[in-house]
């Protein structure tokens, strides 16, 4: 089960020396929450935000079903809502980067509802989180499939980019065509 390999983190902003606030969304993970929102809407006091640090997860236990659990990769730390779990893996028996393409599988998506709670809004508790049963291979093992899939998700980037450059140039051909400027014979 998961919770043989990962521990919560419950480590607060009590002296608010941290100031960047984070959000987790599921189709971008860890950003500054003014991407999300436009504007501040965090607490003015920070000192019960949960630090989060680099190659720690977190998510919001309401919104996992949608994706929105992440691995920090991209700041060395940042504080998130209270409402936010925050958890780590033992790296002697779970690697991290191993552990969040795991998540993001649709079978890990699949398997949420199962171990959720509430009556009006499905969380996701800790808790429920650790009864989840894994396969977790050998540590060298994980870290021949990371490898893999870390590369397999840069080239599906790489084509991501393609396309929308793609688009984009489509997109201003069009432009110039239904415009008039540019003349097909």
């Amino acid at each position: 089960v998961a919770g043989n390999y990962i521990n919560e983190v419950s480590l607060k902003n009590r002296n608010t020396q941290i100031k960047r606030v984070l959000s987790v969304t599921n189709s971008r993970g860890f950003i500054n929450q003014t991407e999300q929102f436009d504007r501040e809407v965090a607490s003015a006091d920070l000192s019960n935000y949960k630090i989060v640090k680099k190659n720690q997860f977190a998510y919001n236990p309401s919104r996992v079903n949608v994706g929105s659990l992440d691995l920090l990769k991209t700041f060395e730390e940042g504080i998130l809502s209270p409402m936010y779990v925050v958890f780590e893996t033992d790296n002697t028996k779970l690697l991290p980067d191993f552990f969040h393409h795991h998540l993001k599988t649709h079978w890990f998506r699949g398997h949420v509802p199962m171990f959720v709670q509430g009556s009006v809004r499905d969380s996701l508790s800790y808790d429920g989180l650790c009864g989840i049963k894994f396969f977790i291979p050998p540590l060298e093992e994980q870290k021949t499939i990371t490898t893999i899939l870390d590369k397999a998700t840069e080239e599906l980037n790489q084509y991501q980019q393609k396309l929308e450059n793609l688009q984009l140039q489509k997109k201003g051909l069009m432009q110039q065509l239904l415009t008039g400027k540019v003349r097909t014979v």
